[in-house]
């Protein structure tokens, strides 16, 4: 089960039909998108679903503790990537110290 986030929904369902095009069964795998109030409510039903073995998220601190409570009070493993939203790719020939400081700048959790 992939649920997308609700800002970017596209990129998800991207990697999901890459997924798909590499041989991954469709069967293997769900892609839900939600409207922002309702992801609360489903993501509760997602994380409380017996089907549901193992929960990863990638997110806010905030809403990773939410998630993790949820997780926990029904004994499930949890995979959690928490805090700032600035992903950064270093070349091999990048200036290490311009690109720490662009980092450090671009943190906002």
């Amino acid at each position: 089960m992939l649920k997308t986030t609700e800002h970017a929904p596209r990129t998800q369902t991207l990697w999901a039909e890459l997924l798909f095009a590499a041989g991954l069964p469709r069967d293997a795998l769900s892609v839900v998108h939600v409207a922002t109030p309702d992801a609360g409510d489903l993501t509760t039903q997602l994380v409380e679903d017996a089907r549901i073995r193992h929960v990863n998220f990638t997110g806010s601190t905030r809403v990773g503790s939410i998630i993790a409570s949820l997780a926990g009070r029904n004994l499930k493993p949890t995979l959690m990537e928490l805090g700032g939203k600035a992903p950064l790719l270093l070349l091999p020939d990048a200036d290490i110290e311009t690109a720490a400081s662009h980092s450090e700048e671009g943190r906002g959790n």
